[in-house]
This record gives structure tokens, C-alpha cells and sequence, in this order.
């Protein structure tokens, strides 16, 4: 996971802001037909003076499935987004091992 990070524009400059500076919270839960979807808030928790977050969604559970756009500062751009959100959850499957 060491490799995974977000590269912004911020004041005219790239900074590559790594996976270590965000934080994942669980933010709302709804019961679908194979069980719980969760919804989470990916945010920034670093240094810079940003905001720059993506709600991120888990259904079924232990499954990634869909991001929505980022919403950030709006001095902030996007260049590119190098985060594996799969690695962030665990299937089903794994949890009987």
C-alpha cells in the first residue's frame, strides 16, 4: 500500500499526498437486498490547508463498490489518483478463513 497516493495541484504546485495522510469513517448505513451498504468519507487529514475528500461505498459487505467525485478547496486540482479502494475491504469469503 506504500505506493498509493493522490497527486493535487495546490498553489501551483504537485504535492503527491500519501494514503497515510487520510482517514476512512463510516458515515451511513443502509439495508439492500445482499445485505448492509455502508458509506464512507475518505478524507484528508495532512498538513496542507485542503479540503479534499470522496464518499466511497461497500456493498455487499466486504466488497468495494463505487466512489463518488472528489470535492475539494477550490484551489485544489486533481491529477491523478493512484488509491486501490478495493484494498480496503475484506469479501465475505475471507472472514470464514
Amino acid at each position: 500500500m506504500d505506493n498509493q497516493y493522490v497527486l493535487i495541484k495546490f498553489k501551483g504546485k504537485s504535492h503527491s499526498v500519501p494514503l497515510s495522510d487520510f482517514e476512512l469513517n463510516s458515515v451511513s448505513s443502509n439495508e439492500r437486498g445482499m445485505g448492509a451498504e455502508t458509506g464512507y468519507e475518505f478524507s484528508y487529514c495532512g498538513d496542507l490547508d485542503i479540503e479534499l475528500n470522496r464518499q466511497i461505498y461497500e456493498y455487499p459487505v466486504g466488497c468495494f463498490n463505487h466512489k463518488l467525485d472528489w470535492q475539494t478547496s477550490p484551489n485544489v486540482e486533481i491529477i491523478d489518483d493512484k488509491i486501490n479502494y478495493e484494498s480496503f475491504f475484506i469479501p465475505n469469503d475471507e472472514y470464514d478463513k
